[in-house]
C-alpha cells in the first residue's frame, strides 16, 4: 500500500513537472518567433540606412583624387552613373562565359591598393566582384578607359592577372545586368 502511494505520488510529480516543462517550451518557442520578428524589422532598418550610407559614400567619391591617381580626366560616364541610385543595384557581368556578381565600390584616397611589386602599379577599384576580383581603370596619362578585372589569385601563378573586360567605361556599364 506505501508502495503504491508512492508511485501515485511520483506520477503525480512527474505529471507536474511534464505541464511546466511544456509550458515553458512553448514559451521558449514565443520568445524565439518575438525575436526573430523584431530582428527582421531591424534588419530591415539596417539595411535602409546601410545603403543609403552607402548611397551617400558613392555620391561623395573623390573625383579629383581619382584624376590624379589615372592622371588623365575621369571618365563622365563613371562620374554620372555614380550619382544614380543604379549604383546601388547589384549587378551582372560576364568575362569568358562566366557571370559574375558586382557592387560598385567608392573612390576614395584609403581605397588605393600598392600592388606596385605585383602589378606594377597601384590599384584603386571602381567595383568588385562577388568572388573577390577588383575592377579598374589602369592609371597612365597614355591609358585608355577600357575596364580591367584583376583577377583575386593574381599572387598565384596567374598567366595573366589582368584582363579586359571591355573597351571603356561607356561600354562596360551597358553590358551590366541588373542582378
Amino acid at each position: 500500500m506505501v508502495l503504491l502511494a508512492t508511485a501515485l505520488l511520483l506520477l503525480g510529480f512527474l505529471a507536474v513537472f511534464a505541464v511546466i516543462a511544456v509550458g515553458v517550451l512553448r514559451l521558449f518557442q514565443n520568445l524565439v518567433q518575438i525575436s526573430a520578428a523584431a530582428f527582421s524589422k531591424g534588419s530591415a532598418i539596417d539595411e535602409s540606412t546601410r545603403s543609403h550610407q552607402r548611397l551617400a559614400a558613392l555620391r561623395a567619391s573623390d573625383w579629383e583624387y581619382y584624376r590624379r591617381y589615372l592622371g588623365r580626366q575621369v571618365p563622365q560616364a563613371l562620374i554620372d552613373f555614380c550619382s544614380t541610385d543604379r549604383v546601388l543595384a547589384l549587378a551582372q557581368f560576364n568575362s569568358n562565359g562566366t557571370d559574375f556578381q558586382l557592387w560598385f565600390e567608392p573612390i576614395a584616397e584609403d581605397g588605393l591598393v600598392d600592388l606596385n611589386d605585383e602589378l606594377g602599379y597601384a590599384i584603386l577599384p571602381i567595383a568588385a566582384t562577388d568572388v573577390g576580383d577588383t575592377i579598374i581603370l589602369r592609371p597612365g596619362a597614355k591609358q585608355r578607359n577600357a575596364v580591367n578585372c584583376v583577377h583575386h589569385d593574381y599572387l598565384k601563378d596567374v598567366e595573366e592577372p589582368v584582363e579586359k573586360i571591355a573597351s571603356g567605361i561607356e561600354a562596360f556599364l551597358s553590358n551590366l545586368i541588373k542582378a
